[in-house]
């Protein structure tokens, strides 16, 4: 009996808590709090990422003076699918997390878009530094139409209705050249494209 009475309270009382408001719906005004949180959190993981890439991946290439690089022509094309899918998914999880903050669509979807363009464009100019690469015109391009791509579906209708979509399959290449394709799933999950 002592079971079923602490069961009927308990299920009593845990109605009154899941009615408040949920931590993970957006607000319908601005929360300063959420705001600065979300601007902190992406601001911390663009530093953090750009910090930890310069000292990972970069400060084992050499150097060279400032250069562009045409790679439109390699890879099949992958590496621009990569970024156009790259910047439509940052465009949207800004976008997301501004309206979750309580600002509305139009901001938040063009926040969303400044932020996908500067945090991309700041490989380019990483690689444009870096004597194996260099900036590329056709990254910044395919960047922008990641970018587009999902900030003229926010803005005209406001929802996302083409949703581009991600799948890996590994080749039996990346153990003949597993420098250039990868040597773990990981690694060839970014290089084996």
């Amino acid at each position: 009996m002592r079971t079923i009475f602490l069961s009927v309270i308990f299920l009593y009382s845990s109605t009154f808590v899941f009615s408040q408001r949920d931590f993970f719906s957006p607000t319908d005004s601005l929360s300063k709090r959420r705001a600065i949180g979300t601007s902190v959190g992406i601001g911390s993981f663009w530093s953090g990422s750009m910090i930890g890439l310069s000292q990972v991946w970069y400060s084992q290439v050499e150097k060279s003076p400032w250069h562009s690089f045409d790679d439109s022509k390699n890879w099949l094309q992958m590496d621009k699918v990569g970024h156009f899918y790259i910047s439509h998914k940052i465009s949207q999880f800004c976008r997301d997390k501004y309206v979750w903050s309580g600002v509305d669509n139009k901001t938040a979807t063009w926040i969303g878009a400044g932020i996908s363009i500067g945090y991309q464009t700041t490989f380019e100019f990483f690689d444009a530094y870096s004597a194996n690469w260099g900036f590329s015109w056709s990254d910044v391009a395919a960047n922008t139409l990641g970018t587009v791509s999902y900030t003229a579906q926010s803005l005209i209708w406001d929802e996302e209705r083409i949703i581009p979509k991600f799948s890996y399959s590994p080749t039996e290449f990346a153990a003949v050249r597993p420098a250039v394709l990868g040597s773990t799933f990981a690694e060839s999950l970014l290089k084996d494209y």
